[in-house]
């Protein structure tokens, strides 16, 4: 592969290169961070803890945005700045705007969703589905 670079007269770039210099590759892995501590601690909770998947998932989500958050700041933009007030309020301000456009969208398909489900699943079997929540 090497060959190939040197005819186009590329040089290979490696990893740790690319994640020393490259501010993109930081936050992709800081990110992958947070995600990863978000979804290991909310599967540890439910399994292991025997926790609600909705309180378990609430926990994660905040213990993985912390997580996010500080890796972004330190790690993937290198901010030494210690005025953190005002990020934490705009960073806090971004995810939940974003979890409330999320949960918005899902619940508008969800009903959708549930609704040619049950369709579909009255007409395979020759039923009629009786919807209990109305």
């Amino acid at each position: 592969m090497e060959a190939v670079f040197e005819r186009v007269g590329w040089e290979p770039v490696r990893l740790r290169t690319l994640v020393a210099r490259s501010w993109a590759a930081r936050a992709f892995l800081a990110g992958g961070l947070g995600a990863s501590v978000d979804l290991a601690l909310v599967g540890t909770l439910v399994h292991f803890g025997g926790m609600q998947p909705m309180l378990a998932t609430a926990i994660g989500v905040v213990v993985g945005g912390a997580i996010n958050f500080g890796a972004q700041k330190y790690l993937a933009f290198r901010d030494r700045d210690r005025n953190v007030g005002l990020q934490v309020l705009r960073y806090v301000s971004g995810y939940g705007l974003a979890f409330v456009l999320f949960e918005a969208v899902n619940f508008a398909v969800r009903d959708r969703q549930r609704d040619a489900f049950q369709d579909r699943l009255a007409g395979d079997r020759g039923v009629e589905v009786v919807d209990l929540e109305h």
